[in-house]
């Protein structure tokens, strides 16, 4: 949306269905039954909403960098993966990953730290072309977060992509208003693509996709 006042309210749909089995994402992108969290199949449809803004060019698959900021347990890793990204995770907890069963896994780095503790780890991987944020933290400090990354020189590169799962803590009626204060922190470094509640969204869940400034 153009601003965060006119953000829509709309769903997307996925192509990937959800399960309650649990899920996990092969190296050919396609959704395999295994016995693992509901959680790591929601990351994946959440990022599959919005694959082409990632994944390819005229149909060809693009090699890129990606950070995921508050990984566990592993699906948005493991869909970047997947589309041939090379992975930096941040996350004290585990992840889910499996790479004797799937090559793109390999590409994955797991760094068991929150991202005040990672500059080291984030020059080192960077500059990032992709980065995504599903951690469960209010709106306003998870965008005062990704912009103190977007700061750190070699981290970003110009018009790098971020996508942002909000978690609304507060009461329903507050959500618009906290939504507003965190994308409006957003725009001081980024412009705001897209604003909106997905298919695979929980009801206190809203996606930010936004473009670093040049």
């Amino acid at each position: 949306s153009s601003s965060s006042s006119s953000s829509s309210s709309s769903s997307s749909s996925s192509s990937l269905p959800p399960s309650s089995s649990g899920s996990n994402v092969s190296c050919s992108g396609e959704l395999e039954s295994r016995e693992t969290t509901t959680s790591l199949a929601d990351g994946e449809m959440k990022l599959n909403s919005n694959a082409s803004g990632v994944e390819q060019k005229n149909g060809r698959i693009i090699r890129f960098r990606a950070l995921d900021i508050g990984a566990s347990p592993g699906g948005w890793s493991s869909f970047l993966a997947s589309r041939g990204g090379r992975v930096l995770a941040l996350d004290p907890g585990n992840l889910q990953l499996s790479p004797e069963l799937h090559e793109c896994h390999k590409l994955i780095t797991h760094v068991p730290k929150l991202s005040i503790n990672a500059e080291v780890e984030m020059k080192e991987h960077g500059p990032f072309d992709v980065i995504v944020c599903d951690a469960n933290i209010p709106p306003i400090d998870c965008c005062k977060m990704i912009m103190d990354v977007s700061k750190l020189q070699g981290v970003m590169k110009e018009k790098s992509r971020i996508m942002i799962t909000f978690k609304m803590h507060k009461k329903k009626k507050t959500d618009k208003g906290i939504r507003g204060k965190a994308i409006k922190i957003l725009e001081e470094g980024f412009h705001i693509h897209r604003s909106c509640h997905l298919f695979s969204n929980s009801h206190r869940e809203w996606t930010v996709l936004a473009v670093k400034n040049s």
